[in-house]
């Protein structure tokens, strides 16, 4: 999953750290990799 977290550009890497918690990033990362 870091992967393809990895693969987004810095600025969204950025806004996706902002939460603490693993789990809300990777929700977040799945949905939005469903929806491209």
């Amino acid at each position: 999953m870091r992967a393809y977290i990895l693969a987004y550009p810095e600025k969204r890497w950025e806004n996706y750290t902002i939460p603490v918690n693993d789990e809300p990033v990777v929700k977040l990362t799945e949905r939005r990799l469903l929806m491209s």
